[in-house]
């Protein structure tokens, strides 16, 4: 299965003993690298913390600081292109990958090489060659969950997807892999025994397709492992919740249940709206679908986990007909029929400075 499909991504969840409101990322919202706080309470902050190594409040602006509704399209011609955290990656049509947006832990430095498809998450990405292997680079420090150490006996990766702490591929013959978990373990790199057509991973959660149904496993707190009894063309998971697109071209979300009043997960992003889509990407706080007219819509953005609102204009995407989309936390990418991408939302590592 050789096509365009998108990574969105993923946080931290209080199954992980790490509490619901931590961030994932110091400074993946303006101005975490300069207010004083540790805002990810991993005892670092601003600038002696790693994740703001891309902040342009440590190293000067990237180009393009701030947020913005919409960045402006690149002129290079992408055969995928992947959105996740604060960052993005695409392959140009000679299969370079390229990178753009935070690089903390490594992940928007790719290795040289010859891909076809590519998926991010937080701390990690992934591309696959026209034979089917795959490499991941980032992981670096103690955002190295074992993510990025592909296992040798998997040979084809048929479908493959990252999430924060795992990655996972359904090989030709339908089996899938998952690697990674160390330390971030709630049964999410333990698939079941069946046969994939795909596969998504979450934060702490992983979900695939057998025989047409949703199947998902690892932590269910917040209901983004219990799928409907539908049958689905496609699926993605992020943080609290799941969607997927039914065989009515209908989108489908699940998850988003708050298990108490101190634990916000609902923020809109499970309220998918009525139409006929053909892709649903999902990210921690929105989801966006790709319309079967080509138009792309989103839908969350009320606010996030301390409970401000945030909307960077990550729920404003460029007008235009595209042919695939992606999403990150606080944006999103999206490829034209031409094969230029434009990109959305929050600017503050440069995730929408496209090259």
């Amino acid at each position: 299965m050789r096509h365009v499909a998108w990574i969105a991504i993923l946080g931290l969840t209080t199954a992980l003993g790490l509490g619901a409101c931590k961030s994932d990322i110091e400074g993946d919202v303006a101005g975490e690298c300069s207010d004083g706080a540790d805002n990810d309470r991993d005892g670092a902050f601003d600038c002696d913390d790693s994740d703001c190594a891309g902040a342009p409040a440590c190293k000067g602006p990237p180009g393009g600081g701030g947020s913005g509704a919409g960045g402006a399209a690149s002129t290079r011609e992408w055969l995928d292109v992947a959105s996740g955290g604060v960052h993005s990656c695409g392959i140009e049509t000679d299969g370079t990958v390229l990178c753009w947006g935070n690089d903390a832990d490594g992940q928007s430095t790719p290795p040289a090489g010859t891909f076809d498809a590519a998926r991010v998450s937080f701390f990690h990405s992934c591309a696959r060659t026209s034979a089917g292997a795959l490499a991941c680079w980032g992981c670096k420090g103690t955002k190295d969950y074992g993510q990025c150490d592909v296992p040798l006996t998997l040979l084809d990766a048929d479908f493959f997807d990252t999430g924060t702490y795992s990655t996972c591929a359904v090989s030709s013959v339908g089996t899938a892999t998952c690697w990674g978990c160390t330390g971030a373990n709630q049964g999410q790199c333990t698939p079941p025994a069946d046969t994939f057509d795909q596969i998504t991973v979450g934060s702490v959660h992983a979900c695939g397709i057998v025989a047409g149904a949703a199947v998902c496993w690892g932590n269910d707190d917040y209901g983004q492992s219990t799928p409907p009894a539908d049958t689905f063309l496609a699926l993605d998971a992020g943080t609290w919740h799941t969607c997927g697109v039914r065989a009515d071209k209908s989108v489908a979300c699940w998850g988003c249940n708050s298990p108490g009043p101190t634990q916000p997960a609902d923020f809109g992003q499970c309220d998918a709206p009525a139409g006929s889509f053909d892709q649903v990407q999902v990210g921690v706080y929105h989801s966006c679908g790709l319309k079967t007219d080509g138009t792309v819509v989103c839908w969350g953005c009320i606010g996030d986990h301390d409970g401000t609102a945030t909307d960077a204009g990550q729920c404003t995407p460029p007008a235009g007909s595209y042919a695939a989309i992606g999403v990150g936390k606080y944006h999103g990418c999206a490829m034209r029929a031409d094969r230029t991408v434009a990109c959305w939302g929050d600017n503050y590592f440069g995730q929408l400075d496209v090259p």
